[in-house]
């Protein structure tokens, strides 16, 4: 169900769309970590709730009178802390990294802006170049390939 599809001279490789290039992939300018960290973390939530849940049912289900332990009031608030603070914990850690690839997705987006309008936009001209004549001292234009005031012979 991920949307990726591979390119290579035109052909293409695995079957699903998007408009990553095998190239973009192999060299890491775009990342498919996002996509995939949707998927970990619905999946890895079910887990965590699923075992909280268990862990809960078999904190009410047991009793000291049954199995001799008194484990069951324990494995309750375990399940209920799993529960929340679990899943919790969970969605921060993948909001964590989801923000690191956002923001490095950012950077890329303005650093592609700012490299396409300083190549639109011409070199501003600073004006004709100046020398300075190691003879007399007059300054002129570079390119000139004698000093105006004295003649001598300007190195270029």
């Amino acid at each position: 169900m991920i949307n990726v599809k591979y390119q290579t001279s035109g052909e293409v490789i695995a079957g699903v769309t998007s408009r990553m290039s095998l190239e973009e992939f192999l060299d890491f300018r775009k990342y498919i970590t996002v996509p995939f960290m949707k998927i970990i973390y619905v999946v890895v939530a079910i887990i965590i709730t699923i075992v909280a849940l268990l862990l809960l049912v078999s904190g009410s289900a047991t009793s000291s009178y049954y199995y001799g332990s008194s484990l069951g009031p324990v494995n309750a608030i375990a399940g209920i802390l799993l529960l929340t603070l679990g899943n919790l914990f969970w969605r921060l850690m993948c909001e964590s990294i989801v923000i690191v690839f956002s923001i490095h997705d950012r950077l890329v987006s303005i650093d592609n802006k700012l490299g396409s309008a300083s190549k639109s936009t011409p070199p501003q001209s600073q004006g004709p170049q100046t020398k300075i004549c190691t003879n007399c001292g007059t300054k002129f234009s570079s390119g000139t390939k004698f000093c105006p005031n004295c003649g001598t012979a300007v190195s270029q």
